[in-house]
């Protein structure tokens, strides 16, 4: 996501409030490939439907 998506999602945040922001978002979506990953790896095909699990 860049920065002036970021920007239109969160007009109030600072600059500074906003690289957080942007650092949350990228370790959070890191932890979910992550997670992803290791399910598919453990469970073989996995339906991506989070209603299946």
């Amino acid at each position: 996501m860049d920065d002036e998506a970021l920007k239109k999602l969160f007009p109030g945040l600072r600059d500074d409030e906003l690289q957080t922001a942007r650092e949350n978002l990228d370790a959070y979506l890191e932890l979910a490939w992550e997670i992803y990953e290791d399910m598919k790896a453990g469970a073989g095909d996995i339906d991506p439907d989070p209603g299946a699990l």
